[in-house]
């Protein structure tokens, strides 16, 4: 498969697993995709289905997006919808931090990492709301946009999801939990969320966190995993696994 046919694939494989935890709201031109508890702005998207929406389909986005409480922002791959970027932009909103790489692995290509150091718990729904708690407060401290411990709300909501299907996972050193991730699908998954405490950085525990979900879904049937990420050192992180380039995707938020 070559890799525009790739970059299709994952674009729908993304929206399709993300529907399965998301309130979907249809408009003219696109499919927001909202978190239900969570208004943080990487987990509340919208993706298209034109590459040159009218005014009108975009004032009817925006207004979507304030209805339900959240901020208008788009994820879309960049080879698959050309010249969208430049109608948004036109249209007031801007690039949200520049283009991801996005990233593909194949089980023939997977090269597992374990520091020794690290050990890995995957959570299961009917852990304790403490472990959860453990959870969701690394995954806030990790990100940097929260230190607070998790509404119940909130608590139950990942338990949901868990329940539902998304594989997550929780990296201690020691006995202190110090990371975080997801995967999420089941033939072609997505690595998400991934994070570590910055005191506990360079350590080997992304790699091993993420090593763990990826065995974790092959050992399950997923035929292959995905991933989006900005930063160099991530990259060259997800690169030493067995991960190669496949394209880029582009966020916008209204600016």
């Amino acid at each position: 498969m070559n890799d525009f046919l790739w970059l299709e694939r994952i674009s729908a494989a993304d929206i399709a697993a993300t529907k399965l935890t998301r309130k979907v709201v249809q408009t003219g031109a696109f499919t927001l995709l909202l978190d239900p508890i969570d208004d943080f702005g990487g987990v509340n998207w919208a993706t298209p289905r034109s590459a040159n929406p009218t005014a009108l389909e975009l004032e009817a986005l925006i207004q979507a997006f304030r209805d339900h409480g959240r901020s208008p922002r788009l994820e879309f791959m960049a080879g698959c919808w050309p010249g969208l970027a430049g109608v948004l932009e036109r249209a007031g909103f801007a690039s949200e931090g520049g283009a991801q790489d996005i990233l593909l692995l194949t089980s023939d290509d997977f090269r597992p990492y374990a520091a020794p150091s690290v050990r890995v718990q995957m959570l299961e729904n009917t852990d304790s709301d403490a472990l959860f708690c453990s959870y969701l407060e690394t995954q806030g401290r990790g990100f940097g946009y929260s230190s607070d411990p998790p509404s119940l709300e909130h608590l139950w909501g990942w338990k949901a999801q868990v329940r539902e299907g998304r594989r997550a996972a929780l990296a201690f050193l020691e006995a202190r939990a110090v990371g975080v991730g997801t995967l999420l699908g089941s033939e072609l998954a997505e690595l998400q969320g991934v994070t570590t405490l910055p005191d506990a950085r360079r350590r080997g525990v992304a790699a091993t966190l993420s090593s763990h979900l990826i065995k974790n879904a092959l050992e399950q049937g997923t035929q292959a995993v995905w991933l989006s990420v900005e930063n160099p050192a991530a990259r060259a992180c997800y690169l030493k696994l067995g991960f190669r380039a496949l394209g880029s995707r582009l966020n916008y938020r209204l600016a």
